[in-house]
């Protein structure tokens, strides 16, 4: 099973999601331009929304839980972000431009390294 996320390559695994003959029953929407995508161990959806330039968490029913970070180059903020993870210490790593930053999952800046300008 799988949710699909319009303008995105994805199909996140989360049951239950699809009808008997494949079909998709949730389809996650209202995200801009989504790139990198991971599952927390909460099982909770962390997507990277570039055209957005924020971090966005879903449950694990496809629901906006919240989103945090705004466009800019400040430690919290985004330009563009691409790839987003999980550190093995429960940390979100979040890629954009030319930097990494490691935050909590209240989006706060633990860590960054780089320059995105």
């Amino acid at each position: 099973g799988g949710v699909n996320i319009p303008d995105s390559p994805f199909t996140l695994h989360i049951i239950p999601f699809l009808e008997m003959r494949g079909k998709p029953v949730n389809i996650i929407s209202g995200l801009n331009n989504p790139w990198g995508v991971v599952i927390s161990k909460n099982e909770e959806i962390v997507v990277a929304e570039n055209g957005a330039h924020c971090i966005t968490i879903l449950n694990k029913e496809g629901k906006k839980v919240k989103s945090f970070g705004t466009e800019g180059t400040k430690e919290g903020q985004f330009s563009k972000p691409r790839g987003v993870a999980i550190s093995h210490d429960g940390h979100i790593l979040v890629t954009d431009e030319h930097r990494l930053q490691k935050l909590t999952f209240e989006g706060v800046c633990v860590k960054s390294v780089g320059s995105s300008k």
